[in-house]
């Protein structure tokens, strides 16, 4: 009976042991980020090389980091309205990329949220919100004063990173 609770007890608790990733680790090693910079401390800024060849301007804005800078809410920036089709999929990639890594989605939610973000992209909308699990998605277009387009992918969800079920999570 003792080792069935002391096996029990490491299959609830050992397992779950708690993994963390830099943000900026998220892009240090990818061969088609081109530039990378921190203009602000909770802004990382750089460009991404599509699969046609241009160059993306894109960003990371962390809206929210709790305890030891564990990342609870992260917006995805592309500093265009409307992408075309190789911008869309460099969007898709990193944003699924941080839900996976970040957020600790599960992989078989990858497809799905793909899918919403090429209709997203693809329509007129300029606030919408999806949930997937535990995560929740919200895809914005914005102009600014000086009537430059940026497209926001904000990133959030239930939970505590580093307990159980987040046990993988982004730091700032």
């Amino acid at each position: 009976m003792t080792r069935a609770l002391l096996l029990l007890s490491f299959l609830t608790t050992g397992a779950a042991s708690a993994a963390s990733q830099p943000i900026k680790g998220l892009l240090t090693g990818d061969r088609a980020v081109r530039s990378f910079s921190q203009p602000l401390p909770n802004l990382l800024s750089f460009q991404y090389q599509t699969s046609d060849g241009t160059t993306l301007a894109m960003g990371m804005l962390v809206g929210n980091a709790g305890t030891g800078g564990r990342v609870t809410d992260l917006s995805i920036l592309a500093l265009r309205e409307y992408l075309t089709p190789a911008e869309r999929r460099v969007l898709r990639d990193v944003v699924v990329r941080v839900a996976l890594k970040c957020f600790n989605i599960r992989a078989e939610r990858q497809n799905a949220m793909s899918a919403w973000l090429d209709a997203m992209n693809a329509g007129t909308f300029r606030d919408k919100t999806s949930t997937f699990g535990p995560l929740r998605l919200t895809f914005q277009r914005y102009i600014s004063d000086n009537g430059d387009f940026t497209t926001f992918v904000r990133i959030n969800r239930t939970g505590t990173p580093g307990q159980t079920p987040w046990i993988n999570y982004c730091t700032h």
